[in-house]
């Protein structure tokens, strides 16, 4: 008995050291998986994020090249624009007599003598009074820089080529203008006629003592000024409108 005491515990000895190193062997292989799985899946959660940093740079840079090609097409656009309302547009075409009324009245006529890339020389008749005007017709201004009495021995004198401004300078569109823009691209009918684009602008001045003169003018593509509108202010005030025939 003692014996077979023995051999049981000696068995139970050897037993015992065996399973104890299958459980830690057990146990390091369940570790080593589970390590592994959750390695697996870190891989898998980070491709996705890789993938949409990877979109989202690409995202920045199609709209970092884009950028260029829409800053080329506004500064067309805005060249275009410019080119449409270019002052130039406006300066009356032709060199026929110009007839200004009021009611069916004859008021003043205006007839283009003289023209250049910057200058318009035409003369003014009222009553019996010629008066040569110079404008500096302009991209971008129209201006009165030179105004006599026409010499009636030559009134169809060129005087472009010569003359020289004056100091005292009346800008009507420009940088300077003295003359307020009121409006712009407006259509107008004036004398049977309708006119497009037309541009309106301003003026108050208190040349008459105690009244202020307040002058619009309106001025169309290809005839300049069509109409003009005057209001004296006052006790003795008047208005007058005369148009291009």
């Amino acid at each position: 008995m003692k014996k077979l005491a023995m051999l049981l515990l000696l068995g139970a000895l050897v037993v015992l050291p065996a399973c104890s190193n299958n459980a830690e062997n057990d146990n390091e292989t369940a570790v080593d998986e589970m390590q592994n799985e959750e390695q697996s899946n870190d891989k898998n959660t980070d491709q996705p994020a890789d993938d949409s940093v990877s979109e989202q740079e690409g995202n920045a840079s199609n709209s970092e090249q884009d950028t260029p090609s829409d800053s080329l097409d506004q500064d067309e656009s805005a060249e275009n624009d410019a080119a449409e309302v270019s002052l130039l547009m406006y300066r009356p075409e032709g060199s026929e007599v110009r007839i200004f009324k009021e009611n069916d009245q004859q008021v003043f006529t205006e007839e283009i003598i003289a023209q250049d890339e910057e200058y318009v020389q035409m003369v003014v008749t009222l009553g019996g009074s010629m008066t040569t005007e110079i404008y500096h017709w302009s991209e971008d201004e129209v201006a009165l820089v030179y105004q006599e009495y026409t010499d009636p021995d030559q009134p169809d004198a060129n005087l472009l080529q010569g003359f020289e401004p004056s100091t005292d300078t009346e800008v009507i569109f420009g940088e300077s203008a003295e003359w307020e823009l009121v409006s712009e691209g407006e259509t107008l009918e004036v004398g049977g006629k309708t006119y497009e684009d037309v541009k309106q602008v301003k003026k108050v001045t208190d040349e008459v003592v105690g009244s202020d003169t307040i002058i619009i003018r309106y001025y169309a593509p290809g005839y300049g000024m069509v109409k003009e509108e005057m209001e004296v202010t006052g006790d003795n005030g008047y208005k007058s409108t005369v148009v291009l025939d």
